[in-house]
């Protein structure tokens, strides 16, 4: 097969960049084709919201937020997205670094006595989006072949010429490779970028709910209760959240509580995670702040960032036709859609205006890439 552009990674990265660049090209002529890089499917709930604290990519995330807000609206597709605001509870005497400029971009973030609201923020399951995306980019006339996993770039004379598949060869002059999985291909190895990883809890709501008696309710309200709503009512709405029509309709909250996250997943369960914290120490602010007795399970994810913590956008450095997007940490969703509509720019018209594309530049001088002068 010939493909004009290939994309290993099937993540949210590349199925957002397989939507855009086969809105931007004729896929009997140039056809884009999407496969795997060997990640495994993700089935978690990722928290967007805007840097509170100014580290940067502002704009990017503003318009990440409003895709996967308008997603639904625009496409009739369920992108498995929860508008659902985020508080943060007492984490700046003042206001926050980055308040201002948020306002002058159209955010809606507020303070409430003690507390900063970021009512744009919500809730990602990432599985649901990928099977929306995945939907709209074959629409849109990629090819998609979430089964082929990506073996080996082919190059001559470092240029791209091809891709091997457990498929087979595929022909093509430009490679995007969106994710660590498809990092890893480069020759001679990926940029280094460092492995974060974190524990999370989850709590079977029902079954802390039962335990009325115990005095525990208000620490349990001050942690994930939504609005006006009482403990009850909290956990019943985590409970119907994903079964509704529309859910830019429910009254879920996803919660930050001094240094814990809570979200809720479809099954019902209440996941919480600590912010920046050891497992030891995220497992004793979940067992303050919920109990232990409620626990049901506990699962360790992980993500790669880079040391300046910016991710990996853009020309592979002395490999031409090769392009990267991966670490992002935890904020895959959150930027996919704004990289993917500025490599797709990028690709097809060499040009894109407002994605902070050198703070993300694959040949930065903060960035070390193993055998390969910088």
């Amino acid at each position: 097969m010939r493909a004009r552009i290939v994309i290993i990674g099937t993540g949210t990265t590349g199925l957002c960049l397989a939507l855009e660049l086969a809105r931007r090209t004729n896929p009997l002529r140039e056809p884009v084709l999407l496969i795997s890089g060997g990640e495994s499917a993700s089935t978690e709930l990722e928290l967007c919201g805007h840097d509170l604290e100014g580290k940067g990519l502002a704009l990017e995330a503003r318009h990440g937020l409003r895709f996967w807000s308008g997603l639904w609206a625009s496409t009739g597709r369920d992108p498995g997205w929860n508008s659902c605001g985020l508080l943060h509870k007492e984490l700046w005497e003042d206001d926050p670094p980055a308040r201002k400029r948020l306002l002058d971009l159209g955010a809606s973030v507020r303070r409430e006595a003690g507390d900063v609201i970021d009512e744009d923020a919500g809730t990602l399951l990432t599985a649901k989006a990928a099977t929306c995306l995945e939907a709209l980019a074959r629409e849109a006339g990629a090819v998609v072949r979430t089964g082929e996993v990506a073996l080996e770039l082919v190059t001559d004379k470092g240029k791209i010429t091809g891709v091997k598949t457990s498929g087979g060869l595929v022909s093509t002059s430009e490679v995007v490779l969106a994710g660590m999985r498809g990092a890893t291909l480069v020759p001679g190895g990926p940029p280094a970028l460092n492995r974060k990883e974190w524990t999370e809890f989850g709590y079977e709501v029902n079954e802390a709910l039962a335990g009325e008696a115990t005095g525990r309710e208000t620490e349990r309200e001050d942690l994930f209760a939504t609005n006006q709503l009482g403990v009850q009512a909290a956990a019943s709405a985590f409970e119907s959240h994903f079964e509704q029509e529309d859910p830019a309709s429910s009254d879920v909250r996803a919660r930050v509580s001094g240094d814990l996250v809570a979200s809720p997943e479809p099954n019902g369960e209440l996941w919480v995670r600590g912010l920046e914290q050891a497992e030891e120490e995220a497992a004793a602010l979940a067992e303050e702040m919920l109990g232990s007795v409620w626990l049901k399970e506990q699962r360790t994810r992980s993500s790669w960032l880079a040391d300046d913590e910016r991710p990996v956008i853009g020309r592979v450095p002395s490999l031409e036709g090769a392009w990267m997007a991966c670490g992002f940490g935890g904020q895959a969703g959150l930027l996919a859609p704004a990289c993917a509509e500025w490599l797709a720019e990028q690709i097809m018209k060499g040009q894109s205006g407002w994605f902070s594309a050198r703070d993300c530049d694959p040949a930065r001088s903060s960035l070390s890439w193993p055998n390969r002068a910088r």
